[in-house]
């Protein structure tokens, strides 16, 4: 028999405490610590469970994690005593680590937030239903979690989730879907937390009407505090005169956000670039400097497509992080991460995973050949794979089965 890795009670204490003695399993929130049996003992009902499993073959496996890892707060969720049997049940198959770091992260986010006496809305986005379109199989499902890594070929429908989620904030984004040539009837479904579980519809009806829906009932629009920040692949483009209006046009903001938003990337020690600002040259134009990877101060116009892209992740990180100080968020990032190495692609995933970060991320990328060495990069994040060509495209979520229900 294996050697089992158990957590210290100093480490069950904190990882306890650091959920509030409640659950953290996504929308349950029970209440794990109260009145004893008699008038001087506590009853403590919850367990600390571990994310990578304590012994070898356990559920979820241990991730290539050390020993002294796998004892760690960092590899533990406090859970009431249903849920920490739920989550291992077939081996964890059906909640991978990835998806329990989620849950934990977002729920001491929540109780962090209540200790500080901060009013804010938390919601959590747990699953994208494409329920009809012209792309996917019919009723394909995505489950994300706090990292998401999505990887398809061309003509994957990559872009079009992207399109498609933005849309519930941005419905002009549905315009070429309603009036092309190939038109089809589209239909989304938005599964959220805010605690109590709530679903979210938008579609193109027969007609071509754009149409919203709140559990099933038609509404105006959609209600609901959740924005989309969509980083498109512009690297590519032509530079228009002014650099900030390319920054602007890549993530869909006011070219006047641009200038603010540098200066939060400047105050970032984990920014890929350095001091980036804002300077207007001889000729009137709005330039944009920053030192590079090498500490080289230099204009934007003479990076290479890697450094303009790792500049748009800053940008788009540091407006997500902003806006989840006030409303639930979420990051796609739209085919940068195809060209990023391994330390940069592991760099990326550590700071989206990041604690400090109150927002969920999407990532597609382009299938590649070294996609099975994807794991090995980072255990925060959770593996999607779109499979096939349009009209019909799958979507397999690693360690998932589409349409499960996880709630209790």
């Amino acid at each position: 028999m294996s050697k089992r890795i158990e957590f210290k009670k100093s480490t069950k204490l904190k990882i306890a405490a650091r959920s509030g003695y409640r659950c953290a399993f996504l929308n349950c929130d029970r209440a794990t610590a109260g009145p004893g049996a008699t008038a001087d003992e506590p009853s403590i009902t919850g367990e600390a469970a571990h994310i990578w499993s304590a012994a070898e073959g356990g559920p979820r496996g241990q991730g290539g994690l050390t020993e002294s890892d796998l004892c760690r707060p960092q590899n533990g969720i406090w859970l009431c005593r249903t849920h920490a049997k739920m989550v291992d049940e077939k081996r964890g198959a059906h909640f991978p680590a990835a998806l329990l770091m989620s849950y934990r992260d977002l729920h001491e986010a929540r109780i962090a937030r209540e200790q500080q006496g901060i009013a804010r809305r938390m919601a959590w986005l747990d699953r994208v239903t494409v329920a009809r379109s012209a792309v996917f199989e019919p009723l394909a499902q995505m489950t994300l979690a706090k990292v998401t890594l999505v990887i398809g070929g061309n003509a994957s429908g990559r872009t079009a989730l992207c399109e498609w989620i933005s849309a519930f904030e941005r419905p002009e984004l549905l315009e070429r879907w309603r009036i092309g040539k190939r038109f089809s009837p589209l239909r989304i479904e938005l599964k959220l937390f805010d605690p109590a579980e709530q679903s979210i519809g938008l579609g193109i009806d027969a007609e071509r009407r754009i149409y919203f829906e709140v559990n099933d009932v038609g509404v105006a629009y959609n209600p609901f505090p959740f924005r989309p920040i969509w980083l498109r692949d512009d690297r590519f483009n032509p530079m228009p005169d002014n650099d900030d209006d390319w920054i602007a046009s890549s993530l869909g903001i006011d070219s006047y956000v641009v200038g603010n938003v540098l200066k939060e990337v400047s105050e970032d020690s984990d920014a890929f670039t350095k001091n980036p600002r804002i300077e207007v040259d001889d000729e009137g134009h709005r330039r944009i400097r920053a030192h590079n990877r090498d500490a080289l101060d230099l204009p934007l116009r003479v990076f290479s497509t890697g450094e303009r892209g790792r500049l748009l992740v800053d940008v788009a990180i540091a407006l997500a992080r902003t806006s989840s100080r006030f409303v639930p968020t979420i990051l796609l990032l739209d085919g940068f991460i195809t060209s990023f190495d391994s330390e940069n692609l592991r760099t990326v995933a550590a700071r989206l995973a990041s604690a400090e970060n109150q927002f969920q991320s999407v990532l597609f990328r382009v299938a590649h050949r070294d996609e099975d060495a994807l794991h090995l990069l980072s255990p925060a994040w959770q593996m999607v794979h779109l499979r096939g060509r349009e009209t019909n495209v799958k979507i397999e979520v690693e360690g998932l089965t589409s349409g499960i229900a996880r709630s209790s």
